[in-house]
């Protein structure tokens, strides 16, 4: 054979096998890295659903694309809110990078997400948008809150970063997101993106501009980039953000959020449909000057309580927190006919109150106690200047109506005892742990989470607290879980007996011994008085 003919042969066989291996490259799913989930990526701070609400937000939701966008092909529509993101789009690409095309080899096998994250962020984006675009700011901030907390609004991750921009409470307070009892600010929809978009600004502006390494201080903190950089600069490296060494999820946050910035430019490309939203404002700010009850609130604005609550998530109680901040988030077209109903009921009317008689030994602390209030809003509903009250008195006390299991009930807010609870068959306990959610709990006795709400007479709302105790009135679990059956015990006082002494003689807690009986800090015992103790059979007998 001639060795030139024998060259041509060789050289078109490594041809068709080359194209072969790119063909096969472009059509098998890349190898997909272990911080990619199997499924739905979870956002980057590993997030849980918060304590407070976690029943309220939504968990399962369709793949399936509306029969409007079925095509590969967004909606073209002018008036939806895509077209305006995407021309204030300021940030480099990068797709080349590695970490960025992981990202999209993972979208395009999971065209779907992206629909069920915008949305979520729906009712919310136009505000987010108006904002930036007020300040000056780059829109692919908008998609911020898709990387932290795929918009959820009661996303709450186990460094207790909270809210759609995933705020650390100290953070939070830097920012002006106030967080107490009633409210936390860095849920509040409205309050947490006007701190986020400040707290951006700052970092903006101490990272000279670079908005890279603006959003890898955000994740990581600014401190810890700063030294990242400085160790490159005496190592004689680059400091732009590619090039330093920062944690693991830093290190993906970035390519995450660019991922996400290509497939908006793009969804078709990458055969996704984004989800429509309208380029008008949705929701709008509504001042109510005092504090209000959000059922009442919904029933003026002619909407449900659970919407309300979702556009609301920064109110943890039945109402608005009563110092404040006295603004609702409603829909567009709720808003004048609110206002118009708010403004013909005078500020009283707003919110139930129970007349409490005061009993002899009672003081402020326990009545609060007891309503689950601060001893101030008792003090100022009733004109109080001191905390000196007088048995056989009146006072105002706030309640709510609030809706449990369908039904609404009237009363006092605080939880009831655990022995209403005990009055079913064979009832077990479960000792509220870091990070666990009503949900969890649930799952982890294969009960159903409005079971588990219902033995323990909570509503959906009700906050969880580390080391507080759960009846579980199920047996499935008790080999599984070592959990034990407990048994309540009327204890007789002794001459000499403490809360201190009683609690340390049945191994509980002092905290649990004073709730079950509603005594307080200053409760005096006498002889012959009879507390209730809740105690393990296990333990008791054991200690028989």
């Amino acid at each position: 054979m001639d060795i030139f003919a024998f060259i041509r042969k060789k050289t078109c066989w490594t041809l068709i096998t080359l194209l072969l291996v790119l063909n096969a490259c472009a059509t098998k799913p890349a190898l997909e890295p272990e911080h990619l989930p199997d499924a739905d990526p979870r956002p980057t701070s590993s997030l849980i659903l918060d304590e407070d609400n976690s029943s309220q937000t939504e968990i399962v939701e369709s793949d399936e694309p509306s029969s409007a966008h079925t095509n590969s092909h967004p909606s073209q529509d002018e008036n939806e809110i895509w077209g305006r993101i995407r021309s204030g789009f300021s940030f480099p690409s990068n797709d080349e990078h590695p970490k960025v095309q992981e990202y999209l080899n993972w979208h395009r096998h999971h065209p779907n997400y992206i629909r069920r994250i915008t949305k979520r962020a729906e009712p919310f984006m136009y505000f987010i948008l108006t904002e930036l675009e007020r300040r000056g700011m780059p829109y692919e901030l908008t998609l911020l809150p898709a990387i932290e907390s795929a918009y959820i609004a009661m996303a709450y991750s186990p460094s207790k970063a909270a809210g759609i921009w995933q705020f650390i409470p100290g953070t939070g307070l830097r920012y002006g997101l106030k967080q107490n009892w009633w409210y936390d600010g860095r849920r509040d929809i409205y309050a947490s993106t006007l701190a986020a978009l400040n707290y951006l600004s700052h970092l903006n502006h101490r990272f000279e501009g670079d908005w890279l390494l603006t959003l890898a201080a955000y994740n990581a903190g600014p401190l810890r980039v700063n030294r990242a950089m400085e160790k490159n600069r005496k190592e004689g490296k680059s400091t732009r953000y590619w090039d330093l060494k920062l944690p693991g999820e830093t290190q993906n946050y970035i390519p995450k959020m660019l991922a996400m910035r290509t497939i908006i430019e793009a969804p078709q490309t990458y055969g996704t449909t984004l989800w429509p939203i309208e380029d008008k404002p949705l929701i709008k700010a509504v001042p109510v000057d005092s504090q209000i009850e959000l059922a009442l609130a919904a029933e003026l604005a002619g909407m449900d309580l659970d919407t309300l609550r979702q556009l609301n998530p920064g109110f943890k109680r039945w109402a608005t927190d009563p110092d404040g901040p006295h603004l609702l988030l409603l829909p567009t077209d709720k808003a004048v006919e609110f206002k118009l109903k708010l403004a013909e009921l005078p500020p009283e009317h707003r919110i139930t109150w129970v007349r409490h008689k005061i009993k002899p030994g009672e003081n402020l602390i326990l009545i609060a106690r007891k309503y689950r209030i601060s001893v101030d809003h008792i003090k100022h509903a009733n004109l109080l200047r001191s905390e000196k009250i007088i048995a056989g008195r009146q006072l105002l006390v706030p309640k709510a109506s609030y809706p449990i299991n369908g039904q609404t009930f009237t009363g006092p807010l605080h939880r009831p005892t655990i022995q209403a609870a005990l009055s079913g068959t064979h009832p077990y306990y479960h000792r509220v742990k870091n990070g666990e959610t009503l949900w969890s709990i649930s799952r982890q006795y294969a009960v159903s989470l409005k079971e588990l709400i219902t033995w323990n007479e909570l509503t959906t709302n009700d906050t969880l607290v580390i080391g507080e105790r759960l009846i579980i009135k199920s047996s499935k679990r008790l080999a599984a879980t070592g959990t034990q059956p407990i048994r309540t015990i009327q204890y007789s006082v002794k001459a000499g007996d403490s809360l201190y002494r009683i609690a340390r003689h049945f191994r509980v807690k002092l905290a649990d011994l004073k709730r079950w009986n509603d005594l307080s800090n200053t409760s005096l015992l006498h002889p012959g008085q009879t507390v209730k103790v809740h105690v393990e059979i296990a333990r008791q007998s054991s200690d028989s």
